[in-house]
């Protein structure tokens, strides 16, 4: 019987507003921030070229920056690994998930194969276990609501490594 509507997601996520204002590639998060929205917008055939076109012509990249953030998804789309589930599943980008405290939790992506659930995450950083915490989380939530098996996946975009995560 209650909605929530936030209108906090530019403070919160440091995106841009408006055209005027691109994305800082010399703040880590500010920029973690802009390839996870690329992601987001990327279809099942990972079409990410078209994505970075769009961001550009809106003004939220600049045409100094495409080259760099071309070359990240570029190699993502040669790790066969991820374009193997990718490209052979159902997507479903930034669902809610709400518990029955009331928390909210968005996992970036869930891939849904024949077999399974894919829970993927993506992450511009280094490897750490705040990471894995969170993905784990995810999956036991997920795993909670379905009845099909979870399987949660990481890919880090700076190593180009797709990691499954155990329960």
């Amino acid at each position: 019987n209650k909605v929530k509507i936030s209108y906090t997601a530019p403070s919160i996520w440091n995106v841009p507003t408006n055209s005027g204002e691109t994305f800082d590639q010399l703040d880590p998060r500010k920029f973690g921030n802009l390839i996870h929205l690329i992601f987001a917008e990327i279809n099942r055939d990972f079409d990410y070229e078209l994505v970075i076109d769009n961001f550009i012509s809106k003004g939220f990249i600049s045409l100094d920056q495409k080259e760099e953030i071309t070359s990240i998804f570029n190699l993502a789309s040669k790790n066969t690994k991820l374009m193997t589930i990718w490209k052979k599943s159902n997507h479903l980008v930034e669902k809610e998930i709400i518990t029955s405290d009331l928390k909210s939790y968005r996992p970036d992506r869930i891939l849904r194969t024949d077999k399974e659930l894919i829970l993927l995450d993506f992450k511009t950083g280094e490897q750490n276990k705040k990471d894995i915490k969170q993905v784990t989380l995810y999956q036991k939530l997920l795993g909670k609501i379905k009845s099909e098996p979870v399987t949660a996946m990481l890919y880090y975009t700076e190593s180009d490594e797709l990691l499954t995560i155990g329960v």
